[in-house]
């Protein structure tokens, strides 16, 4: 008879004074029990390869998709800063004009230019309509701004203090002074004056770097410029 067949048949004898199994004999029952229990095994379900190559499929398609959609991840394509409104009228001018639709390599670098923290952003303001309060005129609708090339590329070199008129509204109590945009290059000038005479709407041809470099070195370092001094180089 075996040792569960035992169990089973053998009669309790609890209070009858009959003997019964020795504790020695219940202990090495059990312990033969628990040696023949299968003990559960601690590890992870494989995943089936299928699964493995459908979710990394979907993973690299949804990757290519966004990609291709933004340029492969290009700043000047997922630029934030950059509104419909402006890209829409950027678009219709230049096809107005027989052009390539879409903003010039000199615009895009000019618009990261003046956005640049310290440069022209922090008077004139993302939206180029200036801190009228602190007395910085906006340059949207500017003729400053949109004039002569000859005057527009010395306040930027040199600055400019007032009093000056845009839009009808007086400014110039505190002087444009150039600040980190003074050690730029002849390019990067160049690329953010094409920015401001095109962005917000205005319309203007764009300068180029063989300009701001003429105009440097016939200038050289002076103090910013006044209006009546101006006026001999608009056109």
């Amino acid at each position: 008879m075996s040792d569960e067949e035992n169990l089973k048949t053998h009669k309790p004898t609890c209070g009858s004074g009959e003997p019964s199994l020795h504790d020695e004999e219940i202990l090495d029952l059990h312990a033969r029990l628990l040696r023949e229990k299968k003990k559960p095994i601690k590890a992870f379900h494989t995943v089936p390869l299928v699964l493995v190559f459908i979710f990394g499929g979907i993973i690299f398609w949804a990757g290519l998709a966004i990609s291709q959609r933004t340029g492969f991840w290009s700043s000047s394509i997922s630029d934030v800063n950059w509104s419909k409104t402006e890209a829409l009228a950027l678009y219709a001018k230049e096809a107005a004009a027989g052009g390539s639709a879409g903003p010039s390599a000199a615009f895009k670098k000019g618009k990261k230019l003046y956005n640049t923290p310290g440069a022209c952003v922090t008077c004139h303001q993302p939206n180029g309509q200036g801190l009228p309060p602190a007395n910085f005129p906006p340059l949207v609708e500017s003729e400053w701004v949109t004039g002569s090339e000859e005057v527009v590329v010395r306040i930027v070199l040199n600055g400019l203090q007032g009093p000056v008129t845009v839009g009808g509204k007086e400014y110039g109590l505190v002087p444009m002074v150039p600040t980190i945009w003074k050690t730029w290059s002849d390019d990067d000038i160049a690329a953010v004056i094409s920015y401001v005479r095109n962005a917000w709407g205005n319309q203007a041809t764009e300068v180029s770097a063989d300009t701001v470099k003429k105009i440097r070195s016939e200038v050289g370092e002076r103090s910013p410029w006044t209006v009546g001094e101006l006026e001999a180089y608009q056109k």
